[in-house]
């Protein structure tokens, strides 16, 4: 009975399926040029309602009927920044952004089945922070180095293999290159690594027998990307 048990709490599971919306976010933002050297900025982005549609080919885990609408919002979110060049090829940044979780609907939902509010699964609104330092070697050369780190204050009541919230630091570095006065090239690499979440859970096999386990969610990312400027 216990192995039956486990075969089928083990079992393999195949899941295809696409969910679709659209959203529409009003954002209200502020720049104050002080002097040459210093620059502050402000940003309100709106809480954006976001209803996706499921199209499902395959859900062995009947969580995803197909044509079901399900909720997945942005959240609103505050945003500061400040850029300051004490020397004419120096360029320090800084930022800080607040999101606004809790008066959002992330598509949760409670063992009915109903979708619950982020109340339920967020303990604090998450934010992030950041500052970067860019310096220009040469006349069209130059090289840029920066740091983030960020909290969206989940409970064990988000985490699941879907979707779950991590404790995040970021470290990233990059080139550019001006050619000509119209056009940069960019080049840059981010590291991600992920505070590990250990969540509690139990397999009733029986009114007796019930195996406690653990659950461990933890990635690290990293992230290559290239872009070009194009200053009209």
């Amino acid at each position: 009975a216990t192995a039956g048990g486990l075969d089928v709490a083990t079992a393999d599971a195949q899941l295809n399926a696409i969910q679709k919306g659209t959203g529409f976010t009003p954002i209200i933002g502020v720049n104050f040029h002080l002097t040459d050297m210093i620059n502050i900025a402000a940003k309100y982005e709106h809480h954006t309602k976001i209803e996706l549609t499921n199209e499902t080919e395959v859900d062995d885990v009947n969580m995803f009927p197909d044509g079901e609408k399900v909720r997945a919002d942005l959240p609103g979110m505050f945003s500061l920044g400040a850029q300051v060049s004490p020397i004419k090829k120096l360029t320090a940044s800084v930022s800080f952004n607040y999101f606004l979780d809790k008066g959002a609907y992330y598509g949760t939902t409670d063992d009915a089945g109903e979708q619950i509010n982020n109340e339920t699964t967020i303990d604090e609104n998450g934010f992030t922070y950041a500052a970067s330092l860019e310096y220009k070697l040469l006349g069209i050369l130059g090289i840029s180095a920066g740091y983030s780190a960020g909290n969206n204050g989940v409970n064990d009541s988000y985490q699941s293999d879907f979707g779950h919230g991590l404790k995040s630091s970021t470290i990233g570095g990059g080139v550019f290159v001006d050619v000509g006065e119209m056009i940069t090239i960019n080049a840059g690499v981010s590291v991600t690594s992920y505070d590990d979440y250990t969540l509690a859970g139990s397999n009733a096999l029986s009114e007796t027998v019930v195996i406690p386990y653990n659950t461990t969610y933890g990635k690290n990312t990293m992230i290559i990307a290239v872009g070009v400027d194009i200053n009209l």
